[in-house]
């Protein structure tokens, strides 16, 4: 079994485990964002944030497992995308099929999410109105 089949069964048995199941916003980089909504394409969740999404890998081909469930997620979910991301960039809106419950933030950063203080202060602000904006419509 590789490492990602592991942190799936281990995340779906430790929420399965907690007392409010299916109330939470899951947050994750890189491959735990990819975790994060697979996890909710199968379960309930409040919500997802994701700070640089996988949609590739550079140094493979396609594969469809990393991004074809994004086209039914029904849960809000926002995805903060570095512009210079090179497992997904500008290019996501015209190469994957995005459902309308997801949100894109696009921001200067590559994968590594190397940004400035400032520029870490305005993530938070959106991913906070994000949360905020989820909360109040449950």
């Amino acid at each position: 079994m590789d490492d990602f089949s592991r942190r799936t069964e281990h995340l779906e048995a430790y929420l399965a485990a907690q007392e409010h199941a299916g109330s939470f916003i899951l947050m994750g980089r890189s491959s735990g964002a990819r975790l994060a909504t697979l996890y909710a394409s199968r379960h309930p969740v409040s919500a997802i944030v994701c700070l640089g999404y996988p949609f590739r890998n550079p140094a493979q081909g396609p594969q469809p497992e990393r991004y074809l469930h994004l086209a039914e997620l029904r849960v809000p979910t926002l995805i903060c995308q570095g512009l210079q991301d090179e497992y997904g960039g500008r290019n996501i809106f015209g190469d994957y099929a995005l459902s309308p419950s997801l949100r894109v933030h696009l921001l200067h950063a590559e994968h590594e999410f190397n940004i400035s203080s400032d520029a870490w202060d305005s993530v938070a602000r959106i991913i906070l109105e994000f949360c905020q904006d989820v909360l109040r419509r449950d």
